[in-house]
C-alpha cells in the first residue's frame, strides 16, 4: 500500500518496510504455488483413478464381446449393421432395442440406468447377437441368471450341455462369404 510509504522518514525505514513486503509477498507466493501444485497433483490423481475405471471397464466389455464371439464378425460389416439400426426406429423396434448401440461409448441397444455393463445390457446384446448370427435369440450363446455365458453349436447341444468351443469356425460358417448380406437376413432388416 503506497499510502503506508509516505509516513516513513528514512531510507532504513523504507528499506526495513520493502523488505518486510517482500517477505510477505515470498509468502504469499509460496502459498500459491502449494496450493496450485496440490490442486493439479489432486487433478491427477482422481484422472488416474478415472482412467483406471474406464479401462476396466472397457476390459469387461471386451471380454464380454469375445466370449459372445462378437469379436469374430468383421468390424465394418456390425459398423455397417449398427448404422443402419441406430437410423431407424422401426428396426430398433422389430429388435426389442430402446436406444442406439454404440459399443465404444457402452451402448447396447437399451436404455441405460447405470455406467458399466450391466447384467440387463449382456442379455439384451447376446439376443441381438444371436439374431444376427443364426436369425433367433437363443442360439448360439447363452447366459445364465448368474451372468455364465456359453455358447452352443445347437439346440440339442445345449439340451445336453455340449459346449462349442470353435466359435470362429461356427460363426464363419453361419456367415458365410457376405456376412453382412446373412445378418441382414437373419435380422430381417434392409432386404
Amino acid at each position: 500500500n503506497i499510502s503506508e510509504l509516505q509516513f516513513l522518514r528514512t531510507k532504513e525505514e523504507l528499506s526495513l518496510r520493502l523488505e518486510k513486503r517482500g517477505k510477505e509477498l515470498q509468502k504469499e507466493k509460496n502459498r500459491l504455488v502449494f496450493s496450485t501444485n496440490e490442486f493439479i497433483k489432486n487433478l491427477l490423481q482422481q484422472n488416474a483413478i478415472d482412467t483406471e475405471k474406464k479401462d476396466f471397464e472397457r476390459k469387461k466389455v471386451l471380454d464380454f464381446l469375445n466370449k459372445i464371439g462378437f469379436d469374430l464378425i468383421p468390424q465394418k460389416v456390425s459398423e455397417n449393421i449398427f448404422k443402419m439400426i441406430n437410423e431407424s426406429s422401426s428396426y430398433k423396434m422389430k429388435l426389442g432395442l430402446s436406444d442406439d448401440i454404440n459399443i465404444a461409448e457402452g451402448k447396447f441397444g437399451i436404455q441405460k440406468q447405470s455406467d458399466g455393463l450391466q447384467f440387463k445390457d449382456k442379455k439384451a446384446f447376446i439376443k441381438l447377437v444371436n439374431k444376427m448370427l443364426t436369425g433367433t435369440e437363443d442360439l448360439p450363446n447363452t447366459m445364465t441368471d448368474s451372468g455364465t455365458i456359453s455358447f452352443f453349436n445347437s439346440a440339442k447341444d445345449k439340451k445336453e450341455g455340449n459346449i462349442n468351443t470353435s466359435k470362429k469356425e461356427y460363426i464363419n460358417t453361419q456367415l458365410g462369404a457376405s456376412p453382412q448380406f446373412r445378418i441382414m437376413e437373419n435380422l430381417g432388416i434392409g432386404i
